[in-house]
């Protein structure tokens, strides 16, 4: 979800899991665990949110990178799997 609030400045990221799933009705029928909000200030014209967001598709479609979001403790944990932020548009 991706969300323009005056709320902040600059592009953030909330990151929440839920270990047994909330049910959406998902076309496959799944509960969903990962959940991810970002936040972009109405002034940003530069539309910074759609990187992060191209992003964080690649790193839920990847296996391996998915299943270490289940494991994540501490942020440094989350930082590790996510990476450094991408690059905005220009």
């Amino acid at each position: 979800m991706t969300l323009r609030s005056l709320a902040v400045n600059r592009l953030t990221g909330v990151f929440a899991r839920s270990r047994h799933g909330v049910d959406f009705g998902a076309a496959d029928g799944e509960p969903t665990s990962l959940f991810f909000v970002l936040l972009s200030a109405p002034q940003d014209q530069t539309y910074s949110y759609l990187p992060a967001l191209a992003h964080l598709v690649e790193i839920l479609q990847n296996d391996a990178l998915r299943n270490r979001l289940f494991a994540v403790e501490k942020f440094e944990d989350l930082a590790a799997v996510i990476g450094p932020a991408p690059a905005p548009i220009e």
